[in-house]
C-alpha cells in the first residue's frame, strides 16, 4: 500500500544560532541530547546525524537516506527514509515512514522509535517514490505484519495462501492444484485437497492428494464424499471420479 516517506524539513531558527554563539563565547557546550530547545531548531551532526527539536528537548536520530543530513541556508534537511527497527525517529505533522535498510520491512516512526508495520517479501520489496513508501506484500508468510485487513497474498512457495488478519499474515488455505497460487490475483487452486483442508465455495469438488477419494466442500472445509475405484482425476475444470 502507497506510504509516505518522511523527508524531513526543519527550519533553523535565527534565535538558536544566535543564542549558540553567545553560548559560545563564554564557553559553554553546543546543544546536546536531553538539552533545551524550541520548535524547529535543528543541526546537523556530521552527514547522517541529526540533532533536532522534539517536545522541548533535543532528539538524536539518524539520517540513512541517500541525502543524509544537509544544511542548506536555514534550513536543516534529515534524510530518514531508510531506517533500522527500534532507531529515534522525528515525529512529523503527518505519518514518517521509512523503509527497512535491508528493503523488507516497511517502517513506521511511533512514539520516537521507528517501528515494522509491514514484511515487504514481494519481488519489489519496500521501495522510496518522491514521498511515498510502497511495500510489496504479494508473497507472504503466516506470521508476517500486514496493515490492509482482508488482503491476500500467496506464500513464496505458492502452494498456500494467506490474508492479513489483525495485523498480520494467517493461513487461508492450501492451493494444491497444478496452478497452486495464482501470482496476479491470489485464486487458489483447490482442485487437490485433503480431508480437512478448508475451502471456500460449499459444494466445490476436488480429489485427494493421493487420488483415491473425491472431496466435497462443506461448511468451510473438504470431507470425503466417495471412493473411485479407478481414481479421481482434475480435468480441465472438472473432477471426475472413476
Amino acid at each position: 500500500m502507497p506510504t509516505r516517506r518522511a523527508l524531513l524539513l526543519l527550519p533553523i531558527l535565527l534565535p538558536i544560532l544566535h543564542a549558540f554563539v553567545a553560548l559560545g563565547l563564554v564557553g559553554c557546550n553546543k546543544p546536546k541530547v536531553g538539552g533545551k530547545c524550541e520548535v524547529g531548531q535543528a543541526l546537523c551532526e556530521g552527514s547522517n546525524t541529526v540533532l533536532a527539536c522534539q517536545g522541548g528537548a533535543y532528539v538524536e536520530a539518524p539520517c540513512r537516506g541517500a541525502a543524509g543530513c544537509t544544511k542548506l541556508g536555514a534550513r536543516v534537511t534529515c534524510d530518514d527514509s531508510t531506517a533500522n527497527v527500534g532507531e529515534a525517529c522525528l515525529e512529523t505533522e503527518t505519518e514518517n515512514r521509512a523503509c527497512g535498510a535491508d528493503k523488507t520491512t516497511s517502517l513506521l516512526c511511533d512514539a520516537g522509535k521507528f517501528k515494522a508495520v509491514q514484511v515487504c517479501r514481494g519481488a519489489k520489496g519496500c521501495q522510496i517514490r518522491s514521498d511515498q513508501v510502497t511495500c510489496d506484500t504479494s508473497r507472504a508468510l503466516k506470521g508476517d505484519l500486514c496493515t490492509t485487513a482482508g488482503a491476500f497474498a500467496c506464500t513464496p512457495d505458492m502452494k498456500s495462501r494467506v490474508v492479513c488478519k489483525g495485523g498480520a499474515f494467517a493461513f487461508d488455505r492450501s492451493c494444491k492444484g497444478a496452478t497452486g497460487c495464482h501470482p496476479l490475483d491470489y485464486a487458489c487452486d483447490e482442485t487437490i485437497s485433503d480431508v480437512g483442508d478448508p475451502c471456500g465455495l460449499s459444494g466445490l469438488a476436488a480429489c485427494s492428494s493421493d487420488g483415491d477419494t473425491e472431496l466435497l466442500c462443506q461448511s468451510g472445509v473438504y470431507f470425503a464424499n466417495r471412493s473411485c475405484k479407478r481414481g479421481c482425476k482434475v480435468v480441465g475444470a472438472k473432477i471426475e471420479c472413476l
